[in-house]
C-alpha cells in the first residue's frame, strides 16, 4: 500500500473527526446547561432594631421587638441624665424574663433568644420619687455568617462566558477539521492526476 495515500486519507479522517467534535461543541453551547450559584452576599455586622433617646418617667417605659428563636441581639444603653443616673432594666417575652438588671447605669452585651415571640425591653425608674432619667439605647440584631448564608437565595444561572468559550472551541475544531479534510482531499487529487500513476 502506498504510504503517501494512507497518510493523506488519515488527514481526511482526522478532519472529519475534528468537524464532528466542533459540531457537538456548538450544539452543546446552544443547549446552555444551567447550574446553581449562590447569590453574592456580604454579612452585615448588625441591623439596628431600635435606636433611640428615651426619657424614663417615674415609672417605666418599654419598647417591643419581634424576634425568632436563635436570633442574637446586642443590647447597648447608657443612663445619661437624672438623679444617680441609674435604672432597672428587664428584657422579657410574654411570660419569661430573659435579662434582669437592678439600678444599673448602663449595659452592653449580646444575648440569644430561644422562642419566636414579641419581646419587651423595659426601663424601670419606679424606685425614683421625683427624678426622670435620660437613656440612650441601641438594640441590634447580630448576624453570623452561617445564619445569613442560609437565608440568601440560590439562583439558576447560565453564565455567558461558559457559552462563549464552548462556541469558540467548536468553531476552532470545525475550521481545523475543514482544513485537514481539504488538505487530504487536495493531496489525494494531485496524486491521482500525476503522470504514470
Amino acid at each position: 500500500m502506498n504510504t503517501g495515500v494512507t497518510l493523506r486519507r488519515k488527514f481526511v479522517y482526522i478532519g472529519i473527526t475534528f468537524l464532528a467534535i466542533g459540531i457537538v461543541a456548538i450544539v452543546f453551547s446552544l443547549i446552555q446547561v444551567p447550574f446553581q450559584e449562590q447569590e453574592e452576599y456580604f454579612v452585615p455586622v448588625a441591623d439596628a432594631l431600635l435606636e433611640e433617646s428615651l426619657t424614663v418617667p417615674v415609672g417605666e417605659i418599654s419598647r417591643t421587638l419581634v424576634l425568632n428563636a436563635g436570633d442574637t441581639i446586642n443590647i447597648d444603653f447608657r443612663v445619661t441624665s437624672g438623679g444617680n443616673r441609674d435604672v432597672n432594666f428587664y428584657f422579657r417575652d410574654g411570660t419569661n424574663t430573659v435579662l434582669s438588671l437592678v439600678r444599673t447605669s448602663g449595659y452592653n452585651d449580646t444575648l440569644t433568644v430561644n422562642n419566636n415571640s414579641t419581646y419587651y425591653a423595659v426601663w424601670d425608674n419606679s424606685f425614683s420619687t421625683f427624678t426622670q432619667k435620660g437613656v440612650t439605647t441601641k438594640i441590634s440584631k447580630v448576624w453570623d455568617e452561617a445564619h445569613y448564608r442560609d437565608i440568601t437565595t440560590q439562583h439558576t444561572i447560565i453564565p455567558s462566558e461558559y457559552t462563549t468559550i464552548t462556541e469558540y472551541v467548536g468553531i476552532a475544531f470545525i475550521l481545523a477539521g475543514i482544513a485537514l479534510m481539504g488538505f487530504g482531499a487536495v493531496s489525494e487529487e494531485k496524486k491521482v492526476h500525476q503522470p504514470g500513476t
